[in-house]
């Protein structure tokens, strides 16, 4: 007998624990909330950490066909469209061909540089996906000035306090908001798919960032060893 009500406590016990373990099962597999769609959406990024390099050195009037790898990292993005996405950053990295290395396409318009670079985002621990989770920024066209040169292939705003010019990179058409100096021209209007297109494409997405080195470094470089990449510090881009 006592074997016997023993074995109707545990089947008991049994019966109850797997009674509680169904009940609560529904809370433990609560579906996630789906991601968001920001295929529309606009984003703006407030900094730009990355690197360009060359496959062959830039030299004065060099006319080696070329080919750019870009790395560039964003650590300040915020979603302009919907306040419910928190996003942590974004990545890129990307290949551009270019018609030659010559130092001089570093400046005014050219023609010569196109290609995609992918763009790839997260979000915060413990705020909603988004999807799509990346973007195509396609680029037709770059401009290149120098920063801090009292508004001419720069924005006017566009300085420092110690004097220091340095190279600077813009892309944006004339209907983006970019903002540009005197004598800078914009460009043609990048592609854009995938994320934060804005709605139409990217038509009105810009980008400005500006290089570690100094224009005179710059320059050196191309004169003598050949200039073989340059880093940015200093910048920001809005996808729309």
């Amino acid at each position: 007998m006592k074997v016997r009500n023993k074995f109707f406590a545990i089947a008991g016990t049994m019966a109850l624990a797997a009674g509680l373990g169904l009940a609560a099962s529904p809370v433990a597999n609560a579906a996630a909330p789906p991601p968001i769609d920001v295929s529309n959406h606009k984003v703006t990024c407030n900094d730009v950490i990355g690197k360009v390099k060359f496959s062959v050195p830039l030299t004065l009037n060099g006319t080696t066909p070329n080919q750019i790898t870009i790395t560039i990292k964003s650590d300040d993005c915020s979603d302009t469209s919907d306040a419910n996405v928190s996003l942590k950053g974004g990545t890129a990295k990307g290949i551009l061909n270019a018609t030659n290395n010559n130092c001089l396409g570093l400046q005014g318009l050219s023609t010569g540089t196109s290609g995609s670079v992918p763009i790839k985002w997260t979000t915060n621990t413990g705020t909603p996906k988004i999807t799509p989770t990346a973007s195509t920024f396609t680029i037709n066209q770059t401009w290149g000035g120098t920063y801090n040169d009292g508004g001419q292939t720069s924005p006017a705003a566009a300085s420092d306090s110690w004097g220091g010019q340095y190279g600077f990179f813009a892309i944006g058409s004339a209907t983006s908001g970019l903002p540009v100096g005197a004598a800078q021209s914009y460009t043609l209007a990048p592609g854009l798919s995938g994320a934060f297109t804005g709605g139409d494409g990217g038509a009105t997405t810009f980008f400005q960032g500006n290089t570690n080195q100094t224009t005179g470094a710059l320059g050196v470089a191309c004169l003598t060893t050949g200039l073989k990449g340059v880093t940015f510090g200093i910048g920001g881009f809005t996808l729309q």
